[in-house]
């Protein structure tokens, strides 16, 4: 069947999930700075999309220099890869439900929660460190790509640099864009200075979700 075919419920590992997710956003792999795993040299045929994801902060190695590319991905590292990838934001108008998601992943777990991405094992748990399948990771990123009403963030670069860009995208000469999503009327203003500042506002121009990200990251390859 189409479903034994895809795998639809196979564990999808790490280094899968990083080639989808940079084959969805389109990164110039080229351009992203190199990376140290023990477990993933740059022969490794996921190196260029796990050296992207890991440039951008999207998707993170181990406290011991691993990356784990063989081990099945955990719905913790979906909430963070997603949320990160698609500049997703929680919409702070209800507490937060899950007695089980540590602190540093509270945000990201919210932010799918509140875009109707994903919900929990049950009303007051996410069990974060499950496993995720290739057919629900399909969902994912679809809803994913719905919710950020099928744009992609663009941050433009800085008109005093002169490095290349590590999105495959046309800049101008400008430091500042801004989205608006019919879906939801809310606007999305991008401000790249000293580090990328990310707001949100709902149809009234008032601030629904803040969001700083350091450009030592870096941003731009």
């Amino acid at each position: 069947t189409a479903a034994e075919i895809f795998g639809v419920h196979n564990p999808l590992t790490r280094g899968q999930a990083a080639k989808i997710l940079s084959r969805i956003m389109k990164l110039n792999t080229d351009e992203a700075a190199d990376v140290y795993f023990k477990d993933v040299p740059k022969t490794h045929q996921y190196y260029d999309d796990i050296a992207a994801l890991k440039s951008l902060n999207i998707l993170n190695g181990f406290e011991d220099d691993t990356f784990r590319p063989s081990v099945a991905l955990q719905r913790h590292h979906v909430a963070k890869m997603l949320s990160t990838a698609f500049v997703l934001m929680p919409h702070y108008n209800t507490d937060f439900r899950f007695s089980d998601v540590p602190d540093n992943y509270q945000y990201y777990v919210m932010s799918l929660y509140d875009n109707n991405i994903t919900k929990g094992k049950t009303s007051t748990t996410f069990d974060g460190r499950s496993s995720i399948t290739r057919g629900q990771m399909a969902a994912l990123l679809f809803r994913a790509k719905e919710a950020a009403n099928l744009r992609s963030i663009v941050i433009r670069k800085n008109e005093n640099s002169n490095e290349s860009p590590l999105y495959d995208v046309d800049w101008e000469e400008t430091h500042y864009d801004a989205i608006y999503a019919t879906k939801d009327k809310t606007l999305t203003v991008v401000e790249a200075n000293d580090d990328i500042e990310i707001t949100t506002y709902d149809e009234k121009f008032d601030v629904i979700g803040t969001k700083n990200i350091p450009l030592e990251l870096p941003m731009f390859g």
